[in-house]
């Protein structure tokens, strides 16, 4: 596999080019090593090195693999880049240049068009990307990403970058530039169609004019089809393994393929239907990269609400402030609960899932062995196919309305 060819890549590199350039500085200790190796070269310089490995082992190395040099790339000389992402911080040098993400599509064609909010997030989503999916620099693609794996609890995966040749690069922009004069055509303001109207031929122009414009919608949707089908998040990855791209793709089949449907707010929503998404837990957590999540936030109620705490003092005191606005004394009142503590959320979601169907009187009150403590019987009797939590009582006649 992949991630197989990956792992010794390190130890692959300083068999092939570890020995085969050294950094000024430590030319000297590196002379010392080669004088006791005959398998370790020195040289003063990245060509250099590159110089002494054609002379010597031109008929035999097929690939030369190169260790974090910002020298390599600048020689434009790199075919791929393997990248090992680790999702955390430590102290060390780094002698290799940053690869930026690509930015965002500048605003610039929507203040002088107004294209539809479709056409715009479409274009954005098939010209740029960004976050981590964007893990590419001028002139390379993102075609492989590994599944998401942990080592003494340090999340990484691999990636690999492979430089686009410069046919790729010319098709690329034909695709755009056919892309954005498709969507020109479909939101552009025919004014020579107002005009024929005055025309004493309107009548037979029009007709004329409705049939060639029936045709043009049957082949651009039919082009448009054929692109929706084909259309993925990130659509260069070859190697699609990251669990993430699963959502990835949902969004861009939402955008691509979705129904607009009238929504509550008024605003309207595109939808599709009957899609599943499937995460492993065994090494990692389904936690988005593509933007911030408060993850504190979401460890911490969830941890109250296993706790059957309904104190969201507690939860503010960790930094969590999501439940503050629905205790405040304005906020109870407002609800005509008058008799209820500043921080009293009441008998919500925790609560119901350690005491299901409890008489609640308060946050202070000792609610052990009272009710049904659901969240027990599904630890004790778990079966995957009658896994279910019920976080709201209806039926008796408690005040909950922190969970309607």
């Amino acid at each position: 596999t992949v991630e197989d060819l990956l792992r010794p890549a390190a130890g692959a590199a300083a068999g092939a080019a570890g020995g085969a350039a050294a950094a000024t500085g430590g030319a000297a200790a590196a002379a010392a090593a080669a004088a006791n190796d005959k398998e370790v070269f020195v040289a003063a310089s990245l060509p250099a090195a590159l110089k002494l490995l054609e002379d010597k082992f031109l008929g035999v190395l097929s690939q030369v693999f190169i260790i974090v040099y910002a020298a390599a790339l600048a020689l434009d000389i790199v075919r791929c880049m393997y990248i090992t992402r680790i999702a955390a911080n430590f102290p060390c040098d780094v002698f290799f240049p940053s690869i930026p993400p690509l930015q965002q599509q500048q605003q610039q064609q929507q203040q002088q068009q107004q294209q539809q909010q479709q056409q715009q997030q479409q274009q954005q989503q098939q010209q740029k990307d960004s976050g981590l999916w964007a893990c590419s620099s001028e002139g390379f693609s993102l075609t492989y990403i590994s599944q998401s794996m942990s080592h003494n609890d340090i999340p990484f995966d691999f990636v690999i970058l492979e430089r686009q040749t410069k046919q790729q690069q010319q098709q690329q922009q034909q695709q755009q530039q056919q892309l954005m004069l498709q969507q020109e055509k479909t939101g552009a303001f025919r004014a020579a169609e107002v005009l024929e109207v005055f025309e004493a031929k309107e009548a037979a122009r029009k007709r004329q004019r409705q049939q060639q414009q029936q045709q043009q919608q049957q082949q651009q949707q039919q082009q448009e089809l054929l692109l929706q089908q084909h259309e993925r998040a990130v659509p260069s990855l070859v190697g699609r393994q990251h669990e993430e791209l699963q959502y990835l793709d949902l969004i861009a089949d939402v955008l691509n393929n979705g129904v607009q449907q009238d929504d509550r707010t008024g605003v309207g929503v595109r939808s599709v239907f009957g899609r599943m998404l499937r995460f492993s837990l065994a090494e990692t957590f389904p936690l988005l990269t593509t933007k911030r999540v408060f993850w504190k936030g979401v460890v911490e109620e969830l941890l109250w609400f296993i706790r059957g705490d309904t104190n969201a003092n507690n939860l503010s005191k960790l930094g969590v402030k999501i439940w503050d606005s629905n205790a405040t004394r304005e906020f109870l009142d407002s609800r005509g609960l008058t008799h209820r503590e500043q921080g009293d959320i009441g008998p919500v979601y925790g609560f119901q899932w350690r005491h299901f169907g409890a008489k609640y009187t308060d946050m202070h009150a000792d609610y052990a062995g009272q009710g049904v403590d659901q969240l027990k019987e599904e630890i004790e009797d778990f079966t995957a196919d009658s896994f279910e939590l019920i976080g709201y009582n209806p039926h008796p006649t408690i005040k909950m309305d922190m969970a309607v």
